[in-house]
């Protein structure tokens, strides 16, 4: 079970690869962000994610909002009733990590109302911790 979160940032806001999601992968794998390979725009990004991550001793599996354990590490994701979506880092449902905290001005953006929200279990398949 990953326990440690390494807080990284996202630089951009529609770049692939630079985005929040892969913030939020490598802020719990400790994989560089630039190596992670992520393209949202495809119907089959979560298989082609757990490729990448299998060949890392990870997977990754979705999991809806009653399966989740407060004690565990997750990346959440909201999606928003106009579209779009943002990832975070969450223990439990409490957000510990928003990869967006430097990009925003206001954290707390009231317009984007989330429809939708589930979350991605990373496992260590090798059952050890990560290094720092």
């Amino acid at each position: 079970m990953l326990t440690r979160v390494r807080k990284v940032y996202q630089t951009a806001t529609t770049v692939r690869g630079n985005c929040c999601f892969p913030a939020c992968l490598s802020s719990l794998t400790g994989i560089p962000m630039r190596e992670i390979p992520y393209d949202d725009k495809t119907d089959c990004w979560q298989s082609d994610m757990n490729g990448f991550l299998n060949t890392r001793g990870f997977s990754l599996t979705r999991l809806d909002r009653y399966k989740i354990h407060d004690d565990k590490l997750y990346i959440m994701i909201d999606e928003y009733l106009r579209g779009g979506a943002h990832a975070m880092v969450s223990r439990g449902t409490k957000v510990v990590h928003d990869p967006a905290t430097f990009l925003r001005k206001n954290t707390k953006d009231h317009s984007r109302m989330t429809i939708k929200q589930y979350f991605l279990e990373i496992k260590n398949d090798q059952g050890n911790e990560r290094d720092d």
